[in-house]
């Protein structure tokens, strides 16, 4: 399926791309910042959301993503801890059907598993023997970036908000929080692409992110994308799969 390590991408590249379902941003009610970040710059309340998630140290980022053109939808939930991570991804490919896959990142290695249906949208293999199966990735092998990419901590953070030029949001209600939305270009680590990327930083200290969004255009489709933040300082414990393949193994 030509483009599909790319469709990949962006459903669980960062954990933090993705969005089919934009989340509803009411602007009435009580939303109040204080002067601290409502009157900041938008580079500056970046610096604030970034030391805070930092200072965190671990969290889960769960997104929704959607490319109408190629009749893809996606979910991915990303539990993000300072040296390790796991995340679960569902895609839906209109003409293939639903992949799954599980990932854990411990080690310093990657770890899928993953239905046929994710292996032939991903690998374009058919009935392959290792659905289903543990399979390692290793630095420097297939994929090893992509699929790592947002499961930590500091991978995370390289990717969480936009790139200049940056602008600001007035107040508004995010997810039922007040926040200010810093906005710019796609991150170019987030692998995603050309378009817009908003992140809605929370007006209370600390000042964490509260959800991120991205529209975007890859290879001439048109992608959009939401996640929201929960589980701040939750701490994961990640183990290494009682067996696996390493990939170079499987043909993949």
């Amino acid at each position: 399926m030509p483009g599909a390590r790319r469709l990949i991408q962006l459903t669980a590249s960062l954990g933090l791309v993705g969005g089919a379902t934009i989340l509803a941003v009411a602007t009435g009610g009580a939303a109040v910042v204080g002067n601290s970040i409502a009157n900041d710059t938008p580079a500056h309340i970046l610096t604030i959301t970034k030391a805070a998630t930092n200072s965190a140290g671990s969290f889960t980022v769960t997104c929704t993503a959607e490319a109408p053109s190629l009749g893809l939808t996606g979910t991915v939930t990303t539990n993000v801890g300072g040296v390790v991570g796991t995340q679960n991804t569902t895609q839906r490919v209109r003409t293939l059907g639903i992949g799954t896959v599980q990932t854990r990142f411990v080690g310093g290695v990657d770890y899928f598993k993953g239905n046929a249906v994710f292996l032939e949208i991903q690998f374009g293999v058919t009935n392959s023997k290792y659905a289903n199966k543990w399979i390692s990735v290793s630095k420097g092998q297939l994929d090893y970036a992509i699929i790592s990419s947002g499961m930590t901590l500091s991978s995370a953070l390289l990717q969480i908000g936009p790139v200049a030029p940056l602008s600001k949001s007035k107040v508004e209600t995010f997810a039922g929080k007040s926040v200010v939305a810093v906005i710019g270009k796609v991150n170019p680590n987030q692998r995603a692409g050309t378009g817009s990327q908003h992140i809605f930083v929370a007006g209370a200290s600390p000042n964490r992110p509260v959800g991120l969004s991205i529209s975007t255009k890859l290879s001439g489709h048109a992608y959009h994308g939401t996640c929201t933040f929960a589980n701040w300082k939750h701490k994961f414990v990640v183990t290494k799969p009682s067996g696996s393949t390493p990939i170079n193994k499987t043909g993949l």
